[in-house]
């Protein structure tokens, strides 16, 4: 069974996963967590933004996962997105495997468009999570991500698409449908 939770930025996508990881330990289910080697925030390391953590394997590619999997019945992926389209395939070879499996990530890039792997792993979920954040701007329900830089303005490159919390002296902010379409 394949679970995605996803959502833009600050929608709690981290902390649902924790939520899950918690009934685990109660049906004592043996899972292991990864994280791409790109998210450089804290190493072996996920973590809310209330402050739970949890240890992580870093991994620079989805073929490193293969190597964790004995005695495991949970196959747990953290910021999903940032990994090579491989881990699509390696997704639908844990299934075979009989592993369960538990996918976190953003849906969309800046630009609104699917977030590297993402969308060909919403199509073979047999679950999907789909949280919502609040609009920075307005206050509605938001589906979206932005970007500012660091003058406050909107980033409207499509070429950097990966910055991870914000590291280049860019700024993430969560955006409704109406005001991710009018710019504000």
């Amino acid at each position: 069974m394949i679970t995605i939770i996803t959502g833009p930025m600050f929608s709690g996508k981290s902390r649902e996963v924790f939520n899950i990881l918690d009934r685990c330990y109660y049906k004592k289910k043996t899972f292991v967590v990864f994280k791409p080697k790109l998210d450089t925030r804290l190493d072996n390391v996920i973590f809310t933004r209330n402050g739970k953590t949890i240890n992580a394997i870093n991994i620079s590619n989805s073929e490193e996962i293969l190597n964790y999997l004995e005695g495991i019945d949970l196959v747990v992926i953290d910021e999903v997105q940032f990994l090579d389209l491989g881990i699509v395939e390696i997704v639908r070879k844990l299934v075979f495997m009989g592993k369960e499996v538990l996918l976190a990530g953003l849906d969309k890039d800046i630009n609104g468009k699917p977030f590297g792997c993402i969308g060909d792993l919403l199509a073979l979920a047999d679950n999907v999570i789909k949280l919502k954040s609040v609009c920075h701007n307005c206050g509605k329900d938001a589906t979206f991500s932005i970007r500012l830089t660091s003058e406050g303005k909107i980033d409207s490159s499509t070429e950097i698409k990966i910055d991870v919390a914000g590291e280049k002296n860019f700024k993430y902010e969560a955006r409704c449908y109406d005001c991710f379409n009018s710019n504000l």
